[in-house]
């Protein structure tokens, strides 16, 4: 079971890199029936091949939606060429010998479009919500077993309880550490898939359930930035001037 669960995740990190491409650059970027990046005036189309089911992270499951969701949120880590992973918004990780307690020191200069810093509690809550029972993320019972204490909070109801998450802890602003059940030695690859991407708190509990599909609402940490949602047709983003390269 445990041999199954970790080639599954690396099934999925795999999927994920080569849908989203390794990606980089100054760019602008438009995603939907086709996405885009523009620099110095040209635009680069990309074709989804089916509109996106969702972009919020907790429910991003397929192709399609890593896709346009990549480029507009950035995880600890992003894969390079050869799908090795490289600082994102984590700048440096460590182990235990185990490969159980793994630690992330996040770069200060992280920020969401909105102008809000990304920080360790925005991981720790993407990770509670997940294992909220009534949020029914898709992917719940893949994350459960691999987070101590992460079956327990689940059960008591998630973010709907006082029960807490012992295995994801901030640290403060910029220490973040997950506390795992069993060696899992490609973890940062792991977190490359969206369901271990931030989540802004304050920008899901006021967009409500659609926070994610509309520009006004989303909120990102990536590259790019989202001006546009036409569903059937087009997402349109521009680089944004947050990111921190």
């Amino acid at each position: 079971m445990k041999i199954r669960l970790l080639g599954c995740w690396l099934m999925i990190a795999a999927v994920c890199f080569l849908a989203t491409g390794c990606g980089g650059g100054d760019s602008e970027t438009k995603a939907g029936g086709s996405s885009s990046r523009q620099a110095a005036g040209k635009t680069l189309r990309i074709n989804l091949a089916a509109e996106p089911k969702s972009l919020d992270p907790t429910f991003v499951t397929v192709i399609p939606d890593n896709k346009a969701l990549h480029p507009l949120m950035e995880g600890l880590i992003v894969l390079d060429g050869d799908a090795m992973p490289t600082p994102g918004v984590a700048m440096e990780w460590t182990h235990d010998e185990s490969h159980r307690v793994w630690t992330f020191k996040l770069r200060p200069d992280a920020k969401w479009h909105n102008g809000d810093p990304v920080v360790a509690g925005d991981f720790v809550y993407s990770v509670q919500r997940l294992l909220t029972k009534n949020v029914a993320a898709p992917y719940a019972s893949l994350v459960m077993p691999f987070i101590e204490g992460g079956e327990a909070y689940y059960e008591a109801g998630g973010l709907n309880s006082n029960a807490t998450l012992k295995g994801v802890i901030a640290e403060d602003d910029h220490t973040l550490v997950y506390r795992l059940t069993r060696p899992v030695p490609n973890f940062p690859v792991v977190t490359y898939f969206a369901c271990w991407l931030p989540l802004n708190r304050k920008a899901v509990e006021a967009g409500g359930p659609g926070w994610a599909n509309a520009p006004k609402t989303f909120v990102g940490n990536g590259a790019f930035r989202m001006t546009a949602y036409n569903a059937g047709d087009r997402i349109v983003t521009e680089k944004a001037d947050t990111y921190w390269v």
